[in-house]
């Protein structure tokens, strides 16, 4: 096991989302584990978090300098995310800084680097193995990097550089700004989510419990290979129709309507 665990965090409610998993990886401090939170503003800790606290920014090299100094293990929760377009943004807030951070890491001698990736990465035939190389999508650069961060990983894994992989499900629960529910809700609630392929596809929703516990092994298993990866998913997962339906049934809110039925109203309101 390790002794000094960094978990950083850089979420500023914006553009930015935290991994909050300290609920959860506070159980290692009775594993022999020290757990040190770095984040850009200590504010958004859960505020029981007892311990220290590197606040900075990634972008800062003085910050950066001395961020991984007696560091074992790194979690990188330090995302930005986009569903559609925004390469730019992608590359300069996400893909860069991550890069640098990993590069940092290693020259300081961090001995293990838990990366958080998504299940969304693998091809949907290569979708149960969690250890199958991505596949670039044309119009989700974010996506892409995500892809490219772990290709890096891949290739700088070593024995002196352990990389755990976590390929999470759709997350929901508390604290999340920008996971599934913030976005379907409100579309939900204005009729604007059609039934695609009938609700069919699969939906791995997941929520800051799991992705704690995910967290708390890949910092504390030991025998691990120089390079593992896993998918954070639920022993079944259900259809986007199922948590769709749960949703209206216990919280009122309006189902999609078929494709074709949304296509007719659009039609049947257009100005001529």
């Amino acid at each position: 096991s390790f002794a000094r665990a960094l978990n950083y965090e850089y979420a500023d409610g914006v553009d930015y989302r935290g991994l909050t998993a300290f609920a959860s990886l506070s159980m290692a401090v009775s594993e022999g584990v020290e757990l040190i939170a770095a984040c850009r503003n200590r504010e958004r800790l859960e505020t029981d978090f007892v311990g220290e606290v590197r606040e900075g920014d990634i972008n800062d090299v003085h910050y950066l300098s001395t961020l991984f100094d007696e560091i074992e293990v790194v979690v990188n929760g330090f995302a930005w995310t986009s569903v559609w377009g925004h390469a730019k943004a992608s590359k300069e807030r996400l893909l860069n800084p991550t890069l640098k951070l990993i590069e940092t890491a290693q020259q300081k001698g961090v001995s293990r680097w838990v990366n958080i990736s998504s299940t969304s990465v693998a091809a949907p035939d290569q979708s149960s193995n969690p250890m199958s190389r991505g596949i670039m999508r044309n119009r989700w650069p974010h996506l892409n990097n995500v892809i490219r961060i772990e290709d890096t990983l891949r290739t700088r894994a070593s024995d002196h550089f352990g990389v755990v992989n976590l390929r999470l499900g759709l997350f929901a629960g508390r604290r999340y700004g920008l996971g599934l529910l913030p976005i379907l809700l409100p579309r939900l609630k204005t009729h604007l989510v059609p039934w695609v392929a009938g609700g069919r596809t699969s939906c791995p929703i997941v929520d800051g419990r799991d992705i704690g516990q995910a967290i708390l092994l890949a910092v504390t298993t030991g025998g691990l290979e120089t390079y593992e990866s896993f998918n954070i998913v639920g022993k079944t997962v259900p259809s986007y129709r199922e948590v769709i339906s749960f949703i209206n049934r216990e919280y009122g809110f309006p189902k999609p309507h078929p494709l074709t039925a949304m296509d007719s109203e659009a039609k049947a309101v257009s100005p001529r």
